[in-house]
């Protein structure tokens, strides 16, 4: 005979949904339904009144400081400004268009010294300065690239790329003579 204690489970028409008892389950709740319309328009209504109000206090605080630069404004002390350098053009000289000069040396007694750089077509130069006449040529081997040009004491030296870069000192005089000096690898 069934225990006294137990009781039956009602019909399954008349079962009531039960909450679960764990802890780990969560209880799924319903959607909030949308906020009424004319909720949603006062919202909207509100931010666009504050946004408008902020708007006329900019527009009315910006006459009396519109003399001071936008540093000032900020309360940051301006940056220095930036000195403006010209210049007069009082000759002009003619030049091989195909040249990429890279360095550039005034030689005395109307001459120029000139580095040109593409692959395959860079060169070193003494060029006579108001004809535009190259007066010495070397070039460079095909894999070189030729770069910059300076003085040293009475040498020029001057920079070529390859795999690995290596410098060059030229005696000025006579020009044509170029021995490498040194070979380093470039970090970059």
């Amino acid at each position: 005979m069934p225990s006294a204690s137990r009781r039956r489970p009602p019909p399954p028409h008349r079962r009531r949904a039960m909450l679960p008892t764990s802890s780990t389950l969560s209880v799924v709740s319903a959607p909030t339904p949308p906020k009424p319309l004319y909720l949603r328009r006062s919202l909207i209504a509100a931010a666009a009144a504050s946004l408008a109000v902020l708007l006329l206090l900019a527009a009315a605080y910006a006459p009396w400081r519109s003399d001071l630069p936008p540093a000032a404004l900020l309360g940051r002390p301006a940056a220095p400004t930036a000195r403006f350098y010209s210049f007069d053009l009082v000759r002009e000289y003619p030049h091989d268009p195909d040249a990429f000069t890279q360095g550039l040396l005034y030689g005395g007694n109307d001459t120029l010294f000139e580095s040109t750089g593409l692959y395959h077509r860079s060169s070193v130069r003494m060029v006579e300065l108001p004809t535009g006449k190259v007066l010495v040529h070397h070039e460079m081997d095909g894999d070189m690239f030729g770069e910059g040009l300076t003085l040293l004491g009475s040498r020029c030296l001057n920079l070529k790329l390859t795999l690995y870069p290596i410098t060059y000192l030229p005696d000025l005089f006579p020009f044509p003579l170029f021995h490498p000096v040194d070979y380093f690898k470039s970090p970059g």
